[in-house]
């Protein structure tokens, strides 16, 4: 996960479910696009987040991170003026350098790929 000189700051976006986030991701140059399950409100919603101008992205194992989505600073693997972006899921660590994120949560739990790729492609 992030490197031990990094601080992590917990993003404004609903947390993966802990037993089934179900976490997709599509990735193209100079893009990627993760959903997930959350449960906000008292139900299950999809959560996707696009990544626009991602250069750089890994899946890691967990190993005892809290569980979450967070933005690591003074980050030695991303150099300015990209971002450094971890979602932290029950078995696995995203982590991604892009420019910014913009997320939205989706209560049709139905095709979240074709979904996706709408905002992959857009």
């Amino acid at each position: 996960m992030a490197d031990t000189k990094s601080r992590l700051t917990r993003l404004p976006i609903p947390d993966p479910d802990a037993k089934e986030p179900l976490p997709i991701v599509l990735a193209k140059d100079g893009g990627l696009v993760l959903s997930y399950r959350a449960f906000v409100a008292r139900r299950d919603q999809c959560v996707v987040v696009a990544f626009p101008g991602c250069r750089e992205h890994k899946y890691t194992p967990r190993s005892g991170q809290e569980l979450g989505c967070f933005e690591a600073a003074e980050s030695a693997w991303v150099k300015a003026p990209l971002r450094h972006y971890v979602f932290v899921f029950p078995d696995t660590v995203l982590e991604c350098a892009a420019e910014g994120y913009s997320e939205e949560l989706v209560e049709e739990l139905g095709d979240t790929v074709k979904m996706m790729s709408k905002r992959l492609y857009r």
